[in-house]
């Protein structure tokens, strides 16, 4: 973009000296850069996300020196070093849209969400994800937002009662009023 007009390049303008990579080191790279990104993750979850085989993504894995882990009998990857976290990122109260990879981005959901509460998420198991709470790392409800003339109205479903405080919560939804530009009230 240009303003608000579309431009276009020439590629080999643009990136006149292009990295080229055999299928293996393709594989290795695509390996290293997903793990380092969505790791802990599985082979599946790997294969499934940048969608090739289970072949390829082995032999992604077998050429991406990844850190491997057991977690409750399952082998999981990390990427080799853990990608730092802004210090002013609030962990432990989120309001994250429907289709945010957090849950999208893996094939067994269970480390996150509950199998009992799937069908919230999930409704009807049509693949449209409602929009999800996330505190300490766990899903624990979902929330709908009703857009009026200058506010936003936040309705907050948790599967159980919340266990953080009041101000957590506030904070969040201040959070997503002010990226909307909007006033913000809890239903």
């Amino acid at each position: 973009m240009r303003k608000k007009q579309q431009t276009f390049v020439l590629l080999d303008e643009w990136a006149p000296h292009p990295r080229t990579f055999s299928k293996e080191e393709a594989l290795a790279e695509l390996a290293r850069r997903y793990f380092s990104s969505h790791g802990p993750a599985t082979l599946e979850d790997f294969a499934r996300w940048v969608g090739i085989t289970l072949t390829d993504a082995r032999s992604g894995l077998a050429g991406a020196d990844l850190i491997p882990e057991m977690i409750a009998g399952e082998k999981y990857w990390l990427g080799d070093a853990p990608v730092p976290l802004p210090e002013n990122l609030p962990q432990d109260f989120q309001l994250l849209p429907g289709f945010d990879e957090y849950l999208i981005g893996y094939a067994d959901r269970g480390a996150v969400l509950p199998g009992e509460h799937v069908g919230k998420v999930v409704p009807g198991g049509n693949g449209i994800f409602q929009p999800v709470i996330v505190s300490a790392g766990q899903v624990v409800g979902t929330w709908k937002r009703t857009l009026k003339k200058d506010t936003v109205e936040i309705t907050l479903l948790p599967f159980t009662r919340l266990s953080v405080p009041q101000e957590t919560v506030l904070a969040a939804v201040e959070r997503y009023g002010r990226f909307l530009g909007l006033r913000v009230s809890l239903a």
